[in-house]
Parts: structure tokens; C-alpha cells; sequence
């Protein structure tokens, strides 16, 4: 197939390459919107509807997204109590 059909079922040509990508796409939200709650629903949702909640003075409108900045907040936390010397925080 290719490489938009690839990407469109969530599937990449080479594996492990999105993750760089990934890494790329999540730092220049974090610039963008200095918020990492906005950053990771603007991941997850998109730019267009993390703008228009922000322009409205809103909460996070999906269920769906609200539940992924949940559970990546809970997993950071995980992730900083289990390497907390390797990262630096203790």
C-alpha cells in the first residue's frame, strides 16, 4: 500500500519510525500552547478544536480526549516514580 494508506490504518512502512515524528509533533504543541493539558488534547483531538475550546473558555469537549490527557498525566507520573533516579529526580 501506500504510504498515506499505510499511515491512515496506523500502520508505517518502516516500524518505530513514527516515533520520532511523534516526539517532534507533541514538543511543538507543548511550545505552541506552553500548556501540557492543551498540548495533549491538541495531540489527541487536533489544533483546530483545542483553539476553538481555548476561544470559548472551555473545558476539553470529548469524552474521548479528556480521558487520554487522563490517563497520559497518570502514566507520566508512573513512568517519573519508577525512573526518578535515571531522570534526574531524585
Amino acid at each position: 500500500p501506500h504510504r498515506r494508506q499505510q499511515m491512515a490504518a496506523g500502520r508505517s512502512a518502516r516500524p518505530g519510525a513514527e516515533h520520532p515524528h511523534g516526539a517532534w509533533y507533541l514538543r511543538h504543541l507543548l511550545d505552541k500552547y506552553d500548556d501540557e493539558t492543551f498540548a495533549l488534547a491538541a495531540y489527541n483531538a487536533g489544533q483546530a478544536n483545542v483553539d476553538r475550546w481555548r476561544e470559548r473558555g472551555v473545558e476539553i469537549q470529548f469524552d474521548e480526549t479528556r480521558h487520554y490527557v487522563e490517563r497520559v498525566q497518570e502514566l507520566k507520573q508512573v513512568y517519573a516514580d519508577a525512573y526518578a533516579a535515571e531522570l534526574g529526580l531524585r
